[in-house]
Order: structure tokens, then C-alpha cells, then sequence
């Protein structure tokens, strides 16, 4: 059936007609079937959302996404906002951010960054993300036991869901892994170091020995030198080869007059200072 709407109007107005769809060819009207559309859709990789620039940790946020789309890396729409987000936050934010400043340490302990973590823009050039930490006059944070293991579990966590054991997923994977492992062995040396500070602590036994830390300094004969030496010349002539004298009775109560005292040293005679370092 047709409808018109416009025999009263001015012949300046627009006509409109409105047809019936039974009149319509059936092959006329595209048939479009969505489950094919919806099951592409569903297996497109995404990753989440960039951060806006605005602090260094976008910076690094961002920079860790780029390196995942250059592996071709994602989850699947959905999972990208949950999963992923949380996976790249506990990995960015906490850990690659804590880690950030104290790389030569970790690098002097054996302790090495995988080469995908390295082979991010700034540290490609030798820089820092937290340039903060030492540019800012604030009291530089080191790294405890009890925060780096505590971002180390959250990584491995996300790194042991199902997601994770896909195969393009792999290689990546293992080089998260791998940061954990040399963050763990760092976080062993510092155990290490923390128990050792305490063993210290509780014994009664001196930490520094005469033997093991001493000193040992050959002076020469001088024709000449200050008279407040002379008894220490005297007692050195009168005395046996190798026989030990204590220069206590000597020396100041001051500090700088007694190392000034050992440091201009000097007599008639040839011989050996021992100094506990």
C-alpha cells in the first residue's frame, strides 16, 4: 500500500513515500549472518588502553605496550581490560618501576635484566625511567627484601593463568620469568647481608681482627728529623730486631694530632709500622 503525505503541501516541498516491505523482492534485502563477524571479532588480540603521557611511568606503561605489539601480543577482547591490565600494571608499576634505579647493583650481584626488558627506549640509551630517584632531594629508597618479593609473587601469579601458556605467549613468558628469577637472587644476596649484619650484632667476638686488618709500612732512615721523635729513636736503637713497641704512650687523645703525629713519623732508623685499618 503507498501513502502519500504531501498533496497539500507547496510544490516546494519534499515528497515522502512510504512502501510497504511485502512489495519489496526478497532477494532485495541483504542477509548478513553476525556469528562469523562476532567469531573474528572475538579472536582479534587486544592490549589495553595507552596511557596519556603525562608522568615517566606512562612512559614506561606505554613503552611495554609498543613492545608487545611488535611480538604481535595481546588478549582477547575483554580479558585485554581485566587480565592484561592488571598483568602489565604488576609488571610495569611495581616491579620494572622499583627496579628501575638500581640497575648497576643488580648488575654488579650477576643479577641481569632479559634482553626484552632491556631493549626498551630509554635503557637502549643508557637512561632511567625514574629519573626522579636521582635528580629529586629525597631520601633514595633502596631495595628491601619484603617489597621486591612481594612485586616479584604478584608477577608470577599473573604469569600462571591459562592465558599465559599460550604459545605466542612463550617467549615473552620466559623472559618475565627470568626477571623474577635474578630479582630473586638479588633478594637471596640480601638476605644474605641482613644475616650476616645480625650474626655481627649478637657476637661477642670482634668483627675486625689484628691479624686480618693491619697495615704494614716500611719507613726509612733520616739524618734529620723533628725533635719530638727522639725517644721513639732512642728506644728503636736499644732495641732488638723485630721486637715490638707500642707508640699508645706517645700519642694525643686528639685525633687529628695523632694521625698527624703517625703520618710525619721519621728517625735514624729503619723500621716497620704496623696500623690496625
Amino acid at each position: 500500500m503507498k501513502l502519500s503525505f504531501c498533496k497539500n503541501f507547496e510544490p516546494c516541498q519534499v515528497k515522502y513515500i512510504l512502501e510497504d516491505l511485502e512489495d519489496i523482492e526478497p532477494d532485495l534485502v541483504p542477509h548478513v549472518n553476525p556469528l562469523p563477524i562476532l567469531m573474528v571479532n572475538s579472536q582479534r588480540y587486544c592490549l589495553p588502553v595507552a596511557h596519556k603521557s603525562s608522568t615517566r611511568r606512562d612512559f614506561l606503561f606505554n613503552d611495554i605496550l609498543w613492545i608487545l605489539q611488535q611480538n604481535s601480543l595481546g588478549w582477547t577482547r575483554g580479558m585485554h581490560e581485566t587480565f592484561g591490565d592488571k598483568f602489565i600494571n604488576c609488571l610495569i608499576i611495581d616491579l620494572l618501576w622499583y627496579l628501575d634505579p638500581h640497575h648497576a647493583k643488580l648488575k654488579d650481584r650477576g643479577c641481569n635484566l632479559p634482553n626484552i626488558i632491556l631493549n626498551l627506549p630509554e635503557y637502549k640509551i643508557n637512561s632511567n625511567y625514574n629519573r626522579f630517584y636521582f635528580t629529586g632531594k629525597h631520601k633514595k629508597e633502596q631495595l628491601s627484601v619484603v617489597k621486591l618479593d612481594g612485586y616479584v609473587k604478584e608477577v608470577e601469579s599473573c604469569v600462571s593463568q591459562p592465558w599465559a601458556s599460550a604459545e605466542r605467549w612463550k617467549q615473552f613468558v620466559f623472559s618475565v620469568l627470568d626477571l623474577c628469577h635474578n630479582a630473586r637472587k638479588y633478594i637471596k644476596y640480601l638476605e644474605e647481608v641482613n644475616q650476616s649484619v645480625k650474626e655481627n650484632h649478637l657476637s661477642v667476638d670482634f668483627i675486625r681482627n689484628k691479624i686480618d686488618n693491619i697495615l704494614i709500612e716500611i719507613r726509612e732512615k733520616k739524618e734529620s728529623f723533628d725533635k719530638k721523635y727522639d725517644d721513639i729513636s732512642s728506644i728503636l736503637h736499644n732495641s732488638d730486631y723485630y721486637e715490638l713497641i707500642s707508640l699508645d704512650t706517645y700519642l694525643s687523645d686528639d685525633k687529628r694530632a695523632r694521625y698527624d703525629f703517625i703520618l710525619n713519623l721519621e728517625v735514624d732508623s729503619a723500621f716497620t709500622l704496623y696500623r690496625t685499618a
